[in-house]
This record gives C-alpha cells, sequence and structure tokens, in this order.
C-alpha cells in the first residue's frame, strides 16, 4: 500500500469516528503500521472519548491542518 519509506495515516472524522472504537478496525490499521487518527471535536460529539481503542490518536483542528498539509504528501479521499 504505502511506497519505500511512505507513512501512512488514517483520519477518522464524522461518522466514521465510531470506527476507532473496534478493536477489530484499529488491529487491521495498526497491523499494517499505519498512524490512526480522530477528529476530537467529532470524538467527543459522538461520546466515544472512553471507548477509542488504546494506540487512536485524537486531534483538534489545527493538528488535522498540520497533518494534512505538512505530515503527508499524499492525500486520498473516501467519501460515501
Amino acid at each position: 500500500m504505502a511506497e519505500k519509506g511512505e507513512r501512512i495515516a488514517v483520519l477518522h472524522i464524522q461518522a466514521a469516528c465510531m470506527a476507532t472504537t473496534s478493536s477489530e478496525h484499529c488491529g487491521r490499521l495498526l497491523k499494517n503500521k499505519m498512524d490512526v487518527y480522530a477528529l476530537k471535536a467529532d470524538v467527543e460529539a459522538q461520546g466515544l472519548p472512553e471507548k477509542l481503542c488504546p494506540n487512536v490518536k485524537t486531534i483538534d483542528y489545527r493538528q488535522l491542518v498540520n497533518l494534512l498539509m505538512s505530515d503527508h504528501n499524499k492525500i486520498v479521499s473516501w467519501t460515501s
């Protein structure tokens, strides 16, 4: 999935934050050495903070911009 030397991060926003409570979902991402993020405002709005998988990093809007603009050089978006 990633080219040599690339890091992959998966950012969960809105309803997708629910997936960060699934150990199966998080386990698959972590097994593939992906960083897992969830937008803190969406996590809190859905009442999920205590239910997140241990390795999920919550980020605020400022950190989201840094993640998208500085930390990674490719962005792939999936929407339904």
